[in-house]
């Protein structure tokens, strides 16, 4: 085989193909962190005796999706924490003595302005306060979907497909992480009979799609829906 040495956990294991190596490979020269997560993730998959296989192969593929989207697209960022600073403006405007749940209060107070229309006088502490929201938020780093979009065309280089096609990626990559996610997580009951064969299919749909992606064609993304389709509809 090609690529780095095969891990010691898949050595002998007939699942441990050639792909897979060199998709191991390039997890390994892009995104390190999430190599033993790979091989983990796959190797936990394909032990069938093993007790809560669905969880931890769902919580494999849920890490490497959202990290890797992140590595590609260099949006690893955090997003505003709305709570602080909703609460901070909150407060400003208690101090200013404004009603809070009775907007039409404040327009009671409004005075009419002799070159317009009707201005309301403010603190310079709760001007800042919205001023910081506001700015917070126009800064604010794209949603999980703009980052999947970048992901896509990153992929293509200057031969863009159309957006529509890009889109329809967009929306099914999303509803299979999305769906892996929630098996990753332990519910008050067990799972049904089905969750083991559903999250194979959405494991392997995952692993063919990043293999798209790794490959960086669009050639090989052309089996991209039909992958995604296919799992989505399990």
């Amino acid at each position: 085989m090609t690529g780095s040495p095969v891990p010691a956990t898949s050595a002998s294991d007939s699942w441990w193909t050639e792909e897979r190596a060199r998709l191991h490979d390039w997890f390994q020269k892009t995104a390190p962190e999430l190599a033993t997560v790979y091989v983990g993730g796959l190797s936990v998959l394909m032990d069938e005796e093993l007790p809560g296989r669905v969880h931890f192969a769902a919580h494999a593929m849920r890490e490497i999706a959202n990290r890797l989207r992140d590595v590609l697209t260099g949006t690893d960022a955090k997003r505003p924490q709305y709570a602080d600073l909703v609460e901070h403006v909150r407060q400003k405007w208690v101090d200013a003595d404004l009603p809070i749940g009775n907007w039409r209060a404040v327009s009671e107070r409004a005075s009419p302005s002799a070159s317009g229309p009707v201005t309301h006088r403010v603190s310079e502490q709760l001007l800042s306060a919205v001023a910081k929201l506001v700015d917070k938020h126009a800064g604010a780093p794209p949603t999980n979907k703009e980052r999947l979009r970048r992901l896509f065309l990153e992929v293509g280089g200057q031969d863009q497909p159309p957006t529509e096609v890009v889109d329809g990626w967009v929306e099914s990559w999303s509803n299979v992480t999305e769906r892996g996610a929630r098996l990753a997580h332990v519910g008050k009951e067990p799972l049904g009979p089905d969750a083991e064969a559903k999250v194979e299919a959405l494991f392997l749909a995952f692993e063919r799609s990043v293999m798209a992606i790794a490959n960086r064609s669009y050639e090989n993304l052309d089996a991209l829906d039909r992958l995604l389709a296919s799992a989505n509809q399990r």
